[in-house]
């Protein structure tokens, strides 16, 4: 499962938020220009209104001479806006060219009115004149001016959606340039990344530089103070291992030279015992051997082109009969490669296995699992190759296998030890195959970028291991 990303996060808060925030404004935009809108209709109803009356009003005698039904001489246009003047009787004496030829109200009153048939209207009373009249007489006649539905609604749909428009896309840019922003101040995280991947403690080399940002200078200082502690302990262990091989060596190999003198001196009762003890050493030195080239100077494999048949043959295990299959040859560093196969023969040998058929093969590199690594900036040609070890003993019982192989792969990714002390079994329980033999050949793999692999067997155990390289030739 991959972990969540603070760039993608953050970049989808910010464009939730500008979304958000577009959405808000554009609601607030749609109430606001919705109001103003119906407020301005409705001015311009009332305006235009006291227009016609004071215009009517000027000559109402003389229009209302002429005037029945007609209407009011214009040029051809499109009326967004209507009008109608009614006598006393209700009836138009005259209207505009769009304007029904009905009465659009047939009880006026002064103010807004809404109609059945959709339209706003606002109507002025005219005041009746002539000798005599008063305030209190009924209104001589009407002004109606009308906005018919269809065109307020359009109206009002036209300004809030382009209001509301600018604002989502007010929000949109917003939130693009957010997110640009987001990843150009996230942009040193990855610079930093990538020079911890540098950081190598097997090699002498100044600490990181500056960083761009301040907040990740206590990081760098954290990493350049662990990357020294880690310097010093490497530099510690290599001392021990320089100091070990004289101290180990050579005591296992005067044990082994006295044990070859006993063997020849000691009757045929005890041969077998010191040829057991004999046999004992060399896997001891075999282990010791292994155990000191991971502590040796360098940290990255001795890659030679090897010929398997050869390697097998300086590991002198006699009592098991050797089958070589595949490519004869492999590039690999020929120490660790001796130590795994030293290992996984010894493991077949200590279980019970007579016969080992040990396979080779090598494809064009398909997959690199030596990422980032010597390989890689070598700029070489890359060669997938595969060994594999099957023997002819009781195997390794599948659910061990499975467990195993599962705490593999997961110390495989967070890059640890692995704990096989959580997964191997007693040496003398039946069929177990696990202990410091596996483990070695496991860490052989990972020196050279690779992986290990415990295959399912229906007889004997199957072990392969799978890893990248440079491609050479003899």
């Amino acid at each position: 499962m991959s972990l969540p990303s603070i760039r993608h996060r953050l970049a989808s808060s910010l464009i939730a938020i500008a979304l958000a925030w577009g959405v808000v404004l554009a609601l607030a935009a749609y109430f606001v220009v919705r109001h103003e809108v119906e407020e301005m209709l409705d001015e311009s109803l009332r305006e235009s209104a006291e227009v016609i009356f004071g215009l009517i009003s000027l000559d109402a005698d003389r229009l209302a001479a002429g005037a029945g039904m007609g209407t009011l001489a214009a040029p051809p246009h499109r009326e967004h806006l209507v009008w109608q003047w009614l006598d006393a009787r209700g009836q138009v004496r005259l209207r505009s060219h769009r304007a029904p030829v009905a009465p659009l109200v047939m009880s006026p009153k002064p103010g807004f009115a809404e109609t059945a048939s959709g339209w706003r209207l606002y109507g002025l009373p005219l005041a009746a004149t002539g000798q005599g009249a008063s305030r209190d007489d009924p209104p001589a006649g009407w002004v109606l001016v009308a906005h018919e539905g269809s065109e307020r609604r359009e109206a009002r749909f036209e300004s809030t959606m382009v209001a509301a428009g600018g604002s989502l896309m007010a929000g949109l840019v917003a939130a693009m340039l957010l997110s640009w922003r987001a990843r150009r101040e996230l942009a040193p995280l990855e610079s930093l990344s990538e020079a911890v991947r540098q950081i190598d403690p097997g090699r002498p080399a100044p600490g990181m530089a500056t960083t761009e940002r301040s907040e990740l200078e206590p990081i760098r200082g954290a990493i350049n103070d662990l990357a020294a502690r880690l310097a010093r302990r490497l530099a510690g262990e290599r001392a021990f291992s320089a100091h070990a091989a004289h101290a180990l060596r050579t005591p296992l190999a005067g044990l082994d030279a006295q044990l070859a003198v006993c063997l020849l001196q000691a009757d045929e009762r005890l041969a077998p015992r010191l040829q057991r003890s004999r046999d004992a050493v060399a896997r001891l030195r075999s282990v010791v051997q292994a155990l000191l080239t991971f502590f040796r100077s360098g940290s990255e494999p001795h890659w030679q082109p090897l010929l398997l048949q050869v390697l097998g043959e300086r590991l002198g295990v006699e009592s098991l009969v050797l089958h070589w299959r595949g490519v004869p040859s492999v590039t690999a560093d020929p120490d660790l490669l001796a130590a795994a196969l030293m290992n996984l023969l010894d493991n077949a040998q200590r279980h019970g296995a007579h016969e080992v058929v040990v396979e080779a093969g090598s494809t064009p590199g398909l997959e690199n699992f030596a990422e980032g690594g010597a390989v890689n900036r070598a700029g070489l040609p890359i060669v997938s190759f595969w060994v594999s070890v099957r023997d002819d003993g009781p195997g390794i019982p599948e659910p061990e296998r499975e467990r195993l192989q599962a705490e593999l792969n997961r110390e495989l990714e967070v890059g640890a030890s692995p704990d096989f002390g959580s997964v191997v079994t007693p040496q003398g329980a039946a069929g177990s195959r696990l202990g410091l033999g596996l483990v070695l050949c496991d860490l052989v793999a990972r020196a050279h970028g690779g992986r290990l692999h415990l295959i399912s067997s229906d007889s004997g155990a199957h072990v392969r291991l799978e890893w990248n390289a440079p491609k050479t030739s003899l």
